[in-house]
């Protein structure tokens, strides 16, 4: 079973959330965006402590739409419900725009700029809940500033960073993320071998097979619901790939539709297994009539889908053993053949 914490992403409906909880699950939200869905969890948190809640400072989307970030409101809204919180994230300055759009000069400013705002913030956060507050090293910025957050050491309390988080490239293969998540972890064992760590937007599950970040996050279940999708294993390995199930979507080359016979009856018993109702896509049929006034299910319901993703997401993690890297990699990391 691999150890790494998932925390869904992404804002979804009433009824998949109430699922999330009821599975005590772990949900990451925006600060900037969700502050009414954060306090509806931290509602939740009171009736279940167990309950993990992430805390986003929303920088990414801030980045997009050209908007600015209140510092100090952030901060104070920190300090009041940080409690509730159990991982919070700096407001982190995001060198460039892609991995194919890459500026020199922002590479070269932004990690000195995002650093500086993350010791300027933990200082203004009450000492109880600093361990909780962690900086983001974002990949394409030079290692040093990977290395100096791994060694930085709090003139205080005299201790190592214990939380840190790791924003990989998102556009690029699984491969690449591997290899990188192995770089990070070399420098992490020569210098905070300790240290947690949290991967952003872990799309490929496969990878942590090889790197073992302690938390990542994911908005895949919710996005590839709403265009009929939901994600099964597939072969030897259980990598979860898209089957589209959805009754408007017949037309898609990848639908339930066209699967054979035996992949048919495949996908039907793993989705009973799951707890989710199959009458309806076992005899659903290319641009058959759609049915208005019916019950939800996995084929006419976005946040079925979610939900299915969902538990097919945790089941990933519970099926899969953590096996570390081969050799060919661990000599491709050593030997700097890692792209940056």
């Amino acid at each position: 079973m691999l150890q790494t914490r998932l925390y869904f992403a992404g804002s979804a409906p009433k009824a998949v959330d109430q699922y999330v909880v009821s599975q005590g699950w772990s949900r990451l939200f925006s600060q900037l965006n969700d502050r009414s869905r954060i306090e509806k969890w931290m509602q939740f948190k009171d009736e279940n402590p167990d309950l993990w809640l992430f805390i986003d400072s929303g920088a990414f989307s801030a980045y997009t739409k050209g908007v600015d970030i209140n510092l100090d409101d952030y901060i104070n809204y920190m300090n009041t419900n940080g409690d509730y919180f159990n991982v919070m994230v700096q407001v982190d300055t995001i060198p460039g725009k892609t991995s194919a759009e890459q500026d020199v000069e922002i590479y070269l400013k932004a990690p000195k700029l995002c650093w500086d705002n993350f010791l300027d913030m933990r200082s203004k956060l009450r000492p109880e809940i600093r361990s909780r507050f962690i900086p983001v090293y974002h990949e394409g910025e030079d290692w040093q500033w990977l290395d100096n957050m791994l060694s930085w050491v709090d003139p205080e309390t005299h201790e190592q960073l214990k939380y840190i988080g790791i924003a990989p490239h998102m556009e690029l293969s699984s491969d690449h993320r591997r290899d990188f998540g192995l770089e990070v972890y070399r420098h992490i064992k020569k210098l905070n071998p300790e240290v947690k760590t949290h991967a952003f937007g872990m799309t490929a599950l496969d990878v942590l097979k090889y790197v073992p970040y302690t938390s990542v996050d994911s908005t895949t279940w919710l996005k590839s619901a709403i265009y009929g999708g939901i994600l099964v294993p597939r072969g030897k390995s259980g990598k979860l790939c898209l089957v589209n199930v959805g009754e408007r979507t017949t037309n898609s080359p990848d639908h339930f539709c066209y699967k054979g016979a035996d992949t048919k009856k495949f996908l039907l018993n793993l989705i009973e297994s799951y707890g989710f109702d199959v009458s309806e896509l076992a005899t659903l049929t290319p641009n058959q009539n759609v049915l208005e006034e019916r019950e939800e299910n996995i084929t006419n319901s976005i946040a079925q889908r979610q939900m299915f993703n969902a538990k097919a997401m945790m089941k990933y993690l519970e099926d899969n053993d953590f096996i570390g890297a081969g050799k060919s990699t661990r000599r491709l990391v050593a030997s700097g053949g890692v792209t940056r």
